[in-house]
């Protein structure tokens, strides 16, 4: 059964809006090259990364051209420290952030010795990423916790980073949808990830179903209104279907009878109306909510592709002797 609409969750200290057509991991990555002070690579040097807030540590050594890399790392800001043999270890003074789809390049020098030394590695980060052609942005947590959102929808952050606008929605299922386009393509071009995990609803069309009623044919005194507004009810999943069907949106009714509902009890409470109903029912009983089921199944399932501007009416036979 197709779903029309769907309801996610969102909860996360980071968000990334990026504009890459390629999927971001919940993780990033860390790489460099370690050299001497005349700078020549040295292989075999290790490099700890170690996550001050949760103690998570993560080590490697650099290959014969003196690069490294450390991938999959979790988010937060880590210390990072350098060491070979015959060289004075380096450990970063000041932590370095590592955000979610981000990698990060960190070169060292190390000097000769045998001393341990704190040091501001930070300060070696180039300022321009040359490790990727890609243009993103990371939203942080305090960016989201202040900035006004209509309606709270997380999406619209992605408009903070230039080269993202909104998308046009042509899907009317989806009318509460915020679509970003990201330079320049369409919007079902992005790719929504919560946790890594794939959030996308790739479904064009579905079933939209009506509750009209048996009344909209036939008059009843004293409820015009009531009728009338059912009348509606047919006329607009008609005319919804001609317009929707373009978009592989099926738009039907179904017509309930007389059927037993919390609304109805005052008036089957008394006898003779109760009577009254059920002897115009041809098949001698009024309706029960459970009947209607059947119908909104039919209609909602891939059962009923071909069904649209349809009315079902359940009513007992009702419909038959007009």
């Amino acid at each position: 059964m197709q779903k029309i609409v769907r309801i996610a969750i969102f909860l996360a200290v980071t968000v990334l809006i990026s504009t890459s057509a390629l999927a971001q991991q919940p993780t990033a990555s860390l790489t460099g090259t370690v050299v001497d002070p005349a700078g020549a690579v040295i292989p075999g040097a290790t490099v700890t990364a170690t996550n001050k807030a949760t103690s998570f540590s993560r080590s490697t050594t650099t290959n014969s051209d003196g690069l490294y890399v450390i991938s999959n790392l979790p988010v937060g800001m880590y210390q990072i420290r350098v060491e070979a043999q015959g060289f004075t270890t380096k450990v970063s003074q000041g932590l370095v952030a590592l955000t979610v789809g981000q990698s990060v390049r960190l070169d060292a020098e190390l000097s000769t010795g045998t001393l341990s030394a704190v040091v501001d590695l930070t300060s070696e980060m180039p300022a321009i990423d040359a490790e990727s052609s890609k243009v993103d942005a990371v939203i942080n947590n305090s960016t989201i916790a202040n900035l006004p959102l209509n309606g709270r929808n997380f999406l619209e952050l992605a408009l903070l980073t230039p080269g993202n606008s909104p998308a046009p929605n042509f899907d009317p299922t989806k009318t509460n949808t915020v679509v970003i386009s990201s330079a320049g393509q369409v919007g079902r071009g992005g790719n929504v990830m919560i946790d890594g995990t794939d959030n996308n609803d790739d479904v064009v069309g579905g079933s939209l179903i009506n509750i009209s009623s048996i009344m909209a044919h036939r008059g009843l005194r004293p409820l015009g209104a009531y009728t009338a507004t059912k009348g509606a009810v047919t006329a607009l999943t008609k005319g919804l279907a001609v317009e929707y069907a373009p978009f592989n949106v099926r738009v039907n009714s179904i017509a309930p009878g007389y059927v037993e509902t919390a609304i109805t009890d005052r008036l089957l409470r008394l006898p003779p109306v109760k009577q009254a109903l059920i002897d115009k029912t041809p098949m001698g009983r009024l309706g029960q909510p459970e009947d209607l089921t059947g119908a909104a199944v039919f209609f909602a399932s891939d059962d009923s592709l071909y069904c649209t501007g349809s009315e079902l009416a359940v009513d007992g036979g009702m419909a038959a002797g007009l």
